[in-house]
Parts: C-alpha cells; sequence; structure tokens
C-alpha cells in the first residue's frame, strides 16, 4: 500500500549509451524537474532497455515550508535514482527485446492557503509480463507543517467505517466485482500514503494494481471537508 506510487502517460526513451537528463516543465502553479536515466544495454543476441526516471513536483512558492516539501521530494528523486538500475544491475536476468519499467511521477494537485497535496505513480516491471502501477499521495497541512495520516481528517465525513464502505462500493462499481476480502479489513493507518486532494478539495484514493483486487490500478474520489 506504501509503494509510491503516480502520470498515466509513460513515455520510453531508448538510448545507445549511459546519460542522465534533467529537464524543467511548468504545469499550472506547480513544477517539474525529470531526472532520466533510461538506456539501452548491448547484450550477446541484442538490446534490452530500461525505462528508468523520476519527475518531481516544485512547489510554487517561496515560503520556508515549501522549501522544506522541495528538499523532502528532491530527497526521494535522489535515492530513486541511486544505483546502477535493475538492468544495469542484472543484465544476465533479460532476454534480447526485454523493456523494464522503473518510474516514479509526481503531481501537484491541491495548493491553497491550508494544504498543499500531491499525486504520485510508480511504475515497475517487465514489459509484456508483469507491470506493477502503484497509485499514491501526500497531503500536508499548512498550520501544523506535518503529513496529513488520517483520511477522515480530509473527508466530509468523518466515521472511518462509512468512509470505507464508500470507498469500497465505488472501488466495486469501478471493477465490476466484490473486494470486500481486500477493503473490509483495512485499518485507518492502511489509507495513509493512498490519498491525496483534488484541485477542489476532494479526497482521491489509489489501489496498487499488485493489491490482489485487479490487473489495474484505481483511484476512486469522495466528498471531502474542504471542498470548494
Amino acid at each position: 500500500m506504501k509503494k509510491r506510487i503516480l502520470s498515466f502517460i509513460l513515455a520510453l526513451v531508448v538510448m545507445m549509451s549511459f546519460t542522465q537528463v534533467t529537464s524543467v516543465a511548468a504545469s499550472g502553479k506547480f513544477t517539474y524537474e525529470k531526472t532520466d536515466k533510461s538506456k539501452t544495454y548491448k547484450i550477446k543476441k541484442g538490446k534490452i532497455h530500461e525505462v528508468w526516471f523520476f519527475k518531481r513536483v516544485i512547489m510554487p512558492g517561496t515560503s520556508a515550508f515549501e522549501k522544506k516539501l522541495n528538499r523532502l521530494f528532491l530527497n526521494e528523486s535522489k535515492k530513486f535514482m541511486r544505483g546502477k538500475g535493475v538492468m544495469g544491475s542484472a543484465k544476465s536476468s533479460f532476454g534480447p527485446g526485454a523493456v523494464f519499467y522503473n518510474t516514479m511521477i509526481q503531481k501537484g494537485t491541491h495548493y491553497s492557503d491550508r494544504f498543499i497535496s500531491v499525486y504520485s505513480l510508480n511504475t515497475y516491471g517487465l514489459k509484456n509480463a508483469i507491470v506493477y502501477k502503484s497509485p499514491g499521495g501526500y497531503t500536508y497541512d499548512r498550520k501544523t507543517g506535518k503529513k496529513i495520516k488520517k483520511i477522515t481528517d480530509l473527508t466530509k465525513e468523518r466515521s472511518f467505517k462509512k468512509v470505507r464502505n464508500t470507498i469500497k462500493k465505488k472501488v466495486e462499481k469501478t471493477l465490476g466485482y466484490k473486494v470486500d476480502d481486500y477493503i473490509d479489513p483495512m485499518k485507518e493507518k492502511d489509507f495513509e500514503d493512498t490519498f491525496f486532494l483534488t484541485n477542489k478539495g476532494n479526497v482521491s484514493v489509489g489501489f496498487a494494481s499488485y493489491t490482489g483486487m485487479t490487473a489495474k490500478y484505481v483511484i476512486v474520489t469522495i466528498k471531502g471537508r474542504y471542498a470548494k
């Protein structure tokens, strides 16, 4: 549940030699910096490709709190991009033509006088085999300077059981089948780092593709306490 997981479009960048690329692009109030170490490796019978990058959100403001968040996400990016990558560490494990995804994409979803919220999507796995997609999120309270851990601090409904039941019904409607065995045992702490605020202040929740519910990741939205 706590893999971060995060943009719905992944670009395959195939390179003949190792490069590290950093680019910055604007999107609304937030900007983004992408560190890319995608690479093509030569093996005995052909080539293999690794798509490996981290797209990091940058806060639009210059307050001490927002600078602190920028440092936090920068450290996450550095940690994620550390080392040789999956293929670089185990080239012999892959056959010719293999493409491995190892990416993290962040997106700023809410920016107000009270809250800052960021959505993330982690994609990990081998193309045409198993690719895990893990969505998640972080919401920070400007007043306390802390990350919000309890989803009921943001939902219009204050009862966790009712919130969980509403989420379950929306997930089941999306998938078309029951997920009682997966969601019913969940406690509120299990939802930490899975939710984020939309621009209007509603609460979205992500479920990863490897949770046993589905081969696709799911995001559902419920009413927020601070919604416009």
